[in-house]
């Protein structure tokens, strides 16, 4: 049910969207042929920070503080930089108090493409891919029941792993306030390699990735343009 209201979430941004800029073309259709468009290749720079990880952080056992940096080339192909910190404690077994606990940096690299139109109007919609890798260690720990001499037992372990995925998104942004945007994207994940040797020591939260399994994802960035340049 989460994963089918995600994608209606994200197909009614997808038409809002869409509608500003299709009437944009009609009315640009209906004044006359417009000039051919012959801009510079690099137009600017964007530092962005994920919200939505931040919250998901203060609200839950797991999150990530993620930025983001990006090159705007004709205002049509973004190479994207996203780095962060991905942290969670969790406990693994209610019943024998046991905890999980992970903290690591983590990075993404790919582009995005931006297939409107019109590439200059103040909306984008964008569809893109990552390369994702982390290094990170869990370490589980707690105190076990002694079901035969009673008392407890101190339990320790450590797992590590560089865990590699990549993700498909979905983009959606606007300009707000002068060198402002806001906007969503929507991610689906592909784990590539990188897991627990010991089927006892599962991973349940890879930093940058999220819970173990779930291959859907989402942030809501707010991004501001360092500098751009004009149209010519």
């Amino acid at each position: 049910m989460q994963h089918l209201q995600t994608s209606l979430f994200a197909f009614v941004l997808l038409l809002i969207s869409l509608f500003p800029c299709n009437m944009q073309a009609k009315k640009k259709t209906a004044e006359g042929p417009q000039e051919s468009d012959s801009i510079q290749l690099f137009r600017g720079v964007a530092v962005s920070y994920n919200l939505a990880g931040t919250v998901i952080r203060a609200v839950s056992d797991y999150g990530e503080i993620e930025a983001a940096a990006r090159v705007n080339l004709r205002d049509r192909y973004f190479p994207t930089l996203e780095f962060g910190l991905g942290s969670a404690k969790h406990a693994l077994d209610p019943i024998s108090g046991i905890e999980a606990k992970t903290n690591a940096p983590f990075f993404r690299l790919g582009c995005d493409f931006n297939v409107l139109r019109n590439k200059h109007d103040i909306y984008r919609l964008m569809f893109g891919a990552r390369y994702a890798m982390t290094h990170f260690t869990q370490k589980a720990y707690g105190d076990i029941v002694d079901p035969y001499w009673g008392g407890t037992l101190p339990y320790y372990a450590e797992t590590t792993s560089t865990y590699h995925w990549a993700e498909l998104l979905l983009a959606l942004d606007a300009r707000m306030w002068g060198p402002v945007r806001l906007g969503w994207s929507f991610r689906y994940k592909f784990h590539i390699t990188g897991d627990s040797k010991d089927p006892a020591q599962q991973l349940w939260y890879i930093p940058g990735f999220g819970k173990n399994g779930n291959v859907l994802g989402a942030t809501f960035n707010v991004t501001v343009e360092l500098w751009r340049k004009n149209k010519r």
